[in-house]
């Protein structure tokens, strides 16, 4: 773990609406509106354990940058789950 919890993240972005609104007559009106929204952030520092793998680094990367495992595939196909039911067993064991 770092020794502190400490970080400066760069957030900018923009909003914009629009609507318009009419009245046909005393009891039928009508509006339609939209947004749309624009939003980035950037880790500019962020304490980080010594030796530290590279996927394992926020600086210069987004908010919420997920890391994690790149999967391989799945076992879809019988045959190929037939291979692996008995190293399952073992570990399950």
């Amino acid at each position: 773990m770092p020794r502190e919890n400490y970080g400066i993240v760069n957030n900018y972005g923009i909003e914009l609406s629009l609507r318009h609104d009419r009245q046909i007559n005393k009891d039928l009106s009508y509006f339609v509106g939209g947004n749309f929204s624009f939003a980035r952030n950037k880790v500019e520092k962020w304490d980080v354990l010594a030796g530290a793998f590279d996927y394992q680094q926020r600086v210069g990367r987004p908010i919420d940058f997920i890391t994690g495992y790149q999967s391989e595939g799945s076992l879809v196909q019988p045959l190929t789950l037939q291979g692996y039911l008995p190293i399952m067993d073992l570990l399950i064991a």
